[in-house]
């Protein structure tokens, strides 16, 4: 079969190396995995329970539009349950906004170094990327303005930006909220958003309940420790939301993953414990890269990316013979950096021994 261009063009993702296929590839035990900025803690219990719950109805189809789940979100959020779509995880919802909205040709606008999926769903169906570089690992909100055109039909950015930890502050996301022409439509990804206590943290969401056409992206796969089921959400215009399920596969996402979700997403415990963890561990590891003098990004999610100077590559095959996984992210633009996941203090303490071995 002849490929279209732009998708022989296309690179696949690639995730995280598991831990099994480490452990088999280099025959050793023990290892860590830091890579993917996973829950450390794991999901809820209370999730754990409704999984259990519903193990014996797999016999048949989830509710394809997974109404509890929806309607239990309308009602944390205030928002019509039309207004809110359910993804298998919030890569489902990017792909389907840009199947749905963009036409080849079309343009839209990733910054760099934003969460790679956006990229990969604006090549699947031929739009023009338009790349604006980031100023001091932040995302220029300006440099985007700037590259707003008439064929401009879709805006992506990352808030926070994964790999990069950093966030768009109140002020300049408010100039880039105000420059949105009426048919273009800015996808806001919170996924790290439960992390942040900031101030001048912008919610995208306030800005969608003002009346902008944007659609928020929020998972459960990271706060809530649900990454292998694969369940995210986002919160949108109802009519808009409406043109999206037109592409939307049925029964996307599935029964135990909608159960889990509803549970998890009132488990104010949990989140409270994986908040603690997060933000203790974070400044013990940043504490310990700084004393070795280690160049890293500020973070606000549950990660740090680290400048190693030079090519990371062979730092990070390194640290795999140690038996710990972290994620070079040179298929992002920066060939000399790596992302580690803020885990528990063991599994930091393993990748701070690792590191120094390595150095």
């Amino acid at each position: 079969m002849k490929l279209p261009s732009h998708i022989a063009t296309l690179s696949p993702y690639v995730p995280g190396k598991p831990l099994e296929e480490l452990e088999r590839e280099l025959g050793i035990t023990g290892s860590v995995k830091l890579a993917s900025n996973e829950n450390p803690l794991g999901p809820s219990p209370k999730a754990l329970e409704a999984i259990r719950a519903v193990l014996g109805d797999l016999n048949r189809y989830p509710d394809g539009s997974g109404y509890a789940l929806r309607k239990r979100i309308a009602e944390k959020t205030g928002w019509p349950v039309e207004g809110v779509i359910l993804g298998n995880g919030s890569v489902d919802i990017i792909e389907m906004a840009v199947r749905t909205f963009c036409a080849p040709g079309d343009e839209i606008i990733i910054p760099h170094g934003a969460f790679i999926s956006a990229r990969l769903a604006a090549q699947s169906v031929n739009a023009a990327i338009l790349t604006v570089p980031v100023q001091d690992h932040r995302h220029d909100a300006d440099g985007m303005i700037a590259r707003i055109t008439s064929r401009t039909r879709m805006i992506y950015i990352d808030n926070p930006a994964n790999p990069l930890g950093s966030f768009m502050a109140g002020d300049t996301w408010a100039r880039l909220v105000a420059a949105l022409p009426p048919d273009c439509l800015l996808v806001a990804d919170q996924a790290y958003y439960e992390y942040i206590d900031r101030e001048d943290y912008p919610d995208g969401f306030k800005d969608l309940k003002a009346g902008k056409n944007l659609l928020v992206l929020h998972t459960f796969s990271k706060i809530h420790g649900l990454a292998g089921l694969r369940i995210g959400y986002g919160l949108g215009d109802p009519r808009m939301l409406s043109d999206i399920n037109r592409v939307r596969s049925p029964f996307n996402t599935n029964s135990l993953a909608q159960a889990a979700g509803l549970a998890a997403l009132d488990d104010d415990a949990h989140i409270a414990r994986v908040k603690e963890l997060n933000a203790r561990e974070m400044a013990w590891l940043e504490a310990q890269l700084d004393q070795r003098k280690v160049r890293r990004v500020p973070s606000v999610t549950n990660f740090i990316l680290i400048d190693m100077g030079r090519e990371a590559a062979p730092t990070y095959d390194k640290l795999l013979r140690q038996g710990v996984i972290v994620r070079p992210i040179k298929n992002y633009g920066f060939p000399n950096h790596l992302r580690v996941s803020i885990g528990t203090r063991e599994e930091n303490e393993r990748f701070v021994q690792a590191l120094d071995k390595v150095l």
